[in-house]
């Protein structure tokens, strides 16, 4: 999930998104989908309104990575690709064994909830 570090609303609506990703895995009780939260425009010297700590806290919080990066510069970026990918195939491992099948129907079911969820109105905490 990207925010950028100098817009402090895009923070918030990524907050938000990660723990409607959140809500709506834990009913089934399944795997969580793996969640990265990642602050852009690194690059920037000024201007930054989401501190690293309230992002750090919120990656906790969430039990999700935190990384800084910038697309300009493209530092970090890699990172961050290369941990997701690990994530994905962790958690699919992981789905496979407690499912013992391919685990997709889990994930096409979250999807699902998640889009359905939006179309009702807001989204929750909203």
């Amino acid at each position: 999930m990207v925010y950028s570090i100098n817009d402090h609303y895009s923070f918030e609506v990524a907050r938000q998104m990660i723990k409607l990703i959140k809500e709506v895995r834990k009913p089934e009780g399944e795997c969580q989908v793996p969640v990265i939260l990642v602050g852009n425009k690194k690059d920037l010297r000024r201007g930054r309104s989401v501190s690293k700590e309230e992002a750090r806290e919120t990656a906790s919080e969430f039990a999700c990575s935190y990384y800084e990066t910038s697309a300009l510069t493209n530092r970090n970026v890699q990172i961050v690709f290369f941990n997701m990918v690990f994530q994905v195939r962790f958690t699919k491992k992981s789905r496979q064994k407690s499912q013992g099948s391919s685990g997709n129907n889990g994930f096409l079911s979250s999807v699902r909830q998640l889009f359905n969820h939006s179309r009702r109105g807001s989204l929750p905490g909203w």
